[in-house]
């Protein structure tokens, strides 16, 4: 019985052993690894622009000399591609990496793509990153824009002739361009930040714990969610219905207004103030409620459990 002791005894430890030397290669491997800066011209031309990288800063910057080029800050073990096929800039990576640097890769220096594109209008811009960021300038127009992100955040300031669709976990998403078709964004933990922009369609904002806000905005319809987070809305009009629901966040007006608007929290106050007169519907089951009283206007439902309501209109 002691022989079988001592051997499981010897036994684990050598697993301890072999376990802290695979750490050590697997560390020491991805550390040492050379930081390169690599540049990759594109002279085929193209409309369409498809992104998928992984923890690389993802940076479009004007490229002055008219020449379409990538510049990379990139691993010697990860190096990355960019072509044309099937008219679209494809950007991409190349998985060296042995199994063990995967697993403990405690690597954390920043890796970067540099996206050298001269001003212009593009078609389809699709992105899919995870850690790293996303920042595009106001240089660009685009047919449409498809971004998802887990940690990264995500800013553009480009003009957008279609929709746009972006999808974040704890990455938060900006927006600032002049138009757009429709837009739908979605995060879990990150925040949403739309502003100076008019939308043709349907605006859609939606977050787990993130705060949405508007500001600025021309939207034909509105749908806004946020479970614990706040909503702001910040001179914003919508012509038609404006529809907003959190569950412990709070909801705030500043010189906005919409057709109908229905507003309903649960823990969440609502106060703020609107631009035109609206037949009030105000409940709140132990909240104070102060709202104006209108026999003209649009329909405004704003209901609460625990919240208090407070709106004033402007141009009552």
């Amino acid at each position: 019985m002691k022989g079988i002791v001592t051997a499981s005894i010897i036994i684990g430890a050598s697993l301890l052993l072999v376990g802290g030397a695979i750490i050590a290669v697997g560390a020491i491997s991805t550390h040492n690894s050379k930081i390169i800066d690599t540049t990759v011209e594109v002279n085929d031309t193209f409309e369409n622009i498809d992104i998928n990288l992984t923890i690389e800063d993802i940076t479009f910057k004007p490229a002055t000399d008219g020449q379409v080029k990538v510049v990379f800050h990139e691993r010697e073990n990860w190096p990355h591609t960019a072509v044309v096929s099937d008219n679209t800039l494809k950007i991409d990576y190349e998985d060296n990496m042995k199994w063990y640097e995967k697993i403990f890769n405690w690597d954390w220096r920043k890796l970067s793509a540099d996206i050298y594109l001269p001003a212009n209008t593009y078609g389809n811009l699709k992105i899919k990153n995870h850690t790293g960021d996303v920042s595009i300038p106001s240089d660009y127009t685009f047919a449409s824009v498809d971004s998802s992100l887990s940690t990264g955040d995500f800013y553009m300031a480009g003009k957008v002739t279609g929709d746009i669709k972006g999808r974040c976990s704890t990455g938060s998403f900006k927006y600032s361009g002049e138009t757009a078709n429709s837009i739908d964004v979605k995060t879990s933990t990150g925040s949403i930040q739309l502003k100076n922009t008019t939308v043709t369609g349907k605006l859609k904002a939606s977050s787990d714990t993130g705060s949405i806000t508007l500001q600025s905005m021309k939207a034909d319809e509105l749908d806004a969610h946020s479970d614990t987070g706040s909503v702001k809305i910040e001179q914003t009009v919508v012509t038609n219905h404006m529809e907003i629901s959190t569950s412990t966040g709070g909801v705030r007006f500043f010189e906005s207004d919409a057709g109908s608007i229905k507003v309903k929290t649960s823990t969440g106050s609502v106060k703020g103030s609107l631009l035109t007169k609206k037949i009030f519907y105000a409940k709140s089951s132990t909240g104070h409620i102060s709202v104006p009283k209108y026999t003209e206007g649009g329909l405004c439902e704003i209901s609460t459990s625990t919240g208090s309501i407070e709106i004033t209109v402007i141009n009552g």
